[in-house]
């Protein structure tokens, strides 16, 4: 995706910037964004910049395996008693820094972009998965089997949209949503059977496209600088190009990068899909 990214800077005769594509390269976009950031020579300057994203996963991806590994032989319900005081922390997090930066834009950017603010998204999928898979925590099970409890989950997932505090969209607003993402996903998963959404969400293509979001995720970006480039209005046109420049990058990359990885990965052991 950088190497693209790339071409696509220098074919329209713009110079890389070179930290925002090493940022990328090691997973520290978001960091670099706030606090190293070099001003792009042009509005429409193709940025990698959604790969801050990417790199709050990985910082949690390295982080979260070495605490399992010191912690998880402790004691099952220590080790969930330090990842509730984790979500807790993060939360704490969110609120120090709404409080000590003066600038509301700078102050939104950090919350939403930094690791240290925003690593608990995917802490609750692991605090979820801990629960059903390594504790007998029946509790949790109920809570999954309870239709009351999944609407009230969608109401709370819809009102964090809804709420328009500025204090609480930037603070308990996270905290909110992943307890709602707690109590849906795992009801879908393992609760919900018979469930016409799920069957929906079931079917080939859609699975399919879930296969491929990773490589959606990455290549939209592409074709959308690219098309900026190109195309001062979004006409059908744009949209064609945009969809057939997404869908051609996500596909080859799916194919020729991802799934040749995946084998390797097979291959010394991994048990990857």
């Amino acid at each position: 995706m950088l190497v693209i990214t790339s071409i696509v800077i220098l074919t329209y005769g713009y110079k890389l910037i070179i930290p925002e594509i090493m940022a990328g390269l090691f997973y520290y976009t978001n960091y670099y964004r706030i606090y190293f950031f070099v001003p792009l020579p042009a509005e429409n300057y193709p940025s990698p910049g959604l790969l801050w994203s990417l790199a709050v996963e990985e910082h949690f991806y390295l982080v979260f395996p070495i605490l399992f590994f010191l912690f998880f032989n402790w004691g099952k319900k220590n080790f969930l008693n330090i990842l509730w005081a984790l979500l807790i922390l993060f939360l704490l997090l969110r609120v120090y820094t709404f409080n000590t930066t003066a600038n509301v834009e700078l102050m939104q950017r950090k919350i939403y972009m930094l690791t240290h603010c925003r690593a608990d998204s995917i802490l609750y999928g692991c605090v979820s998965a801990i629960l059903l898979y390594k504790t007998n925590s029946s509790w949790y099970q109920n809570l999954l089997q309870t239709k009351q409890i999944f609407y009230i989950s969608l109401v709370l997932l819809i009102g964090t949209q809804a709420f328009p505090n500025i204090f609480f969209r930037n603070t308990f607003k996270f905290s909110f949503q992943g307890i709602a993402f707690s109590l849906i996903i795992p009801t879908f998963l393992f609760y919900s059977n018979k469930n016409i959404l799920l069957k929906a969400l079931n079917n080939k293509p859609i699975v399919f496209i879930g296969r491929l979001s990773y490589s959606l995720y990455l290549f939209h970006w592409v074709a959308l600088a690219f098309c900026n480039l190109y195309f001062s209005t979004r006409s059908i046109t744009w949209y064609a190009i945009f969809i057939l420049i997404t869908v051609t990058l996500s596909l080859s990359s799916y194919l020729f990068v991802e799934k040749p990885f995946l084998r390797l990965r097979k291959k010394f052991g991994s048990n990857a899909v």
